[in-house]
């Protein structure tokens, strides 16, 4: 269940659900509901939850048991890197389409879980 997911992954980094709460800016209600199951984060936040957590959103949705962790050192902290990607969004002009099949693959991947969780 993708709630065991995000207990899992909060859980290797020894974090309350309240902790997580506020980094994603939610409630520590919203968190446990996702955990549990009576609720599931929409696709922007299973994207942040993905990002933070270093891992794919594959592994979020049950797509994939490889957690695909990258490399801590290698990535840079969450502000500073916040910083970096706006300074490269405000200077491409073009998109690259690879990048929107894949955010639009995510989606779709999304969409499907949400619809074969409400079939149950």
């Amino acid at each position: 269940m993708l709630g065991d997911r995000i207990k899992l992954l909060r859980k290797q980094k020894n974090m309350t659900m309240k902790e997580l709460g506020r980094i994603l800016t939610l409630g520590e209600s919203t968190i446990s509901m996702y955990e549990k199951g009576k609720r599931t984060p929409d696709y922007n936040t299973i994207k942040k939850i993905a990002e933070y957590f270093n891992t794919t959103t594959d592994f979020i949705l049950e797509k994939s048991d490889n957690q695909k962790l990258l490399k801590e050192k290698s990535r840079p902290a969450d502000t500073e890197r916040d910083k970096m990607i706006n300074e490269v969004v405000k200077k491409l002009e073009l998109i690259d389409d690879i990048n929107i099949l894949k955010d639009l693959s995510d989606y779709s991947d999304y969409l499907t879980y949400k619809q074969n969780q409400n079939k149950v």
